[in-house]
């Protein structure tokens, strides 16, 4: 009998010892799976809880954070001072709500759903509205004051009256394309900057290269067509050679440097046109000074002729 009794005390002893990990002292700190607990409850290992709710809450019932299982469908419902509703029936509340619903964050992030901000129809931010072919919105105050929308790589500024953003019915005001051209009132930039419409501006620079600028028409070797040659293109096609016509303009873009570059050329010909005319009208009066002074010399000659014929 005694030896039963040492047995069955050593066992409880030992069992007591080795496998006891909870503490639940009067006072003090409470361990479950611990037995050295550092704060108030420390739990080491997962925790089970059913029909009920872990409340974290201070005295001021304002304060806090609440986690419970919303009681109209699978949800957890985050509540406290500043996130208030307790239901998630689909309906906009007047509290305003935080919704996660079909998502989830970490090396796949996927949110099968809108993110609404600042109230209802539309207004806010806005990502994955695959109906309306938007990857990401921003709105502000409202569609037909503004909205600022992406897809993909493209960005676009502009207005629209239906609650859909597909192209169709968007007026884009502002686009960025993913290879870096900008449109203003056009969603096809061609170029870095495509406007469609007027522009006014104190000052517009253009970057040529030297090559590009006429200042080869001044050198000796450059040929400077004939006036004839000149007179009968002009008669033949109705504007000068190397400008484009009206017709070109109307059809492609005019290229203001290179315009720029013909039409300094065509300023420094007509120059030598002109100092060509010049030099000639200097050679017409020096051959007319030159004929004057024969014919007054012959005059003179003359009238000293019929003087000695007359004495």
């Amino acid at each position: 009998m005694r030896k039963h009794l040492l047995i069955s005390s050593l066992s409880l002893f030992f069992f007591g010892h080795c496998f006891c990990q909870n503490v639940f002292p009067d006072t003090g700190n409470v361990g479950v799976g611990t037995l050295a607990p550092e704060n108030l409850l420390e739990v080491h290992g997962p925790v089970l809880i059913t029909n009920g709710a872990v409340r974290f809450q201070a005295p001021d019932t304002s304060k806090g954070i609440q986690l419970e299982l919303s009681t109209v469908s699978n949800y957890v419902v985050i509540n406290g001072g500043s996130l208030a509703p307790k239901t998630d029936m689909g309906q906009d509340l007047s509290t305003g709500q935080w919704r996660f619903r079909d998502a989830w964050f970490g090396t796949g992030i996927n949110l099968n759903a809108s993110a609404f901000i600042n109230g209802s129809d539309y207004n806010g931010i806005i990502l994955g509205k695959d109906s309306n072919s938007v990857m990401g919105l921003i709105k502000y105050p409202d569609r037909t004051a503004g909205i600022w929308r992406s897809q993909g790589q493209a960005f676009s500024i502009g207005t629209t009256n239906s609650d859909l953003f597909s192209a169709s019915v968007f007026q884009t005001h502002f686009y960025t394309s993913g290879d870096g051209n900008v449109g203003i009132n056009t969603v096809s930039p061609s170029e870095k900057l495509s406007v469609n419409g007027n522009i006014i501006t104190k000052r517009i620079k253009v970057n040529l290269q030297a090559a590009d600028w006429a200042d080869h028409v001044f050198e000796r070797s450059y040929r400077l067509l004939p006036v004839s040659d000149l007179k009968q293109y002009i008669k033949d096609n109705g504007h000068l050679a190397d400008v484009p016509s009206a017709k070109e303009t109307e059809h492609a873009a005019l290229n203001i440097g290179n315009n720029l570059s013909v039409l300094l050329r065509k300023i420094e010909e007509l120059t030598l046109y002109l100092i060509q005319q010049q030099q000639a009208l200097e050679q017409l009066k020096q051959d007319a000074d030159m004929e004057q002074q024969l014919l007054l010399e012959k005059i003179r000659k003359m009238r000293s002729l019929v003087n000695r014929i007359s004495a």
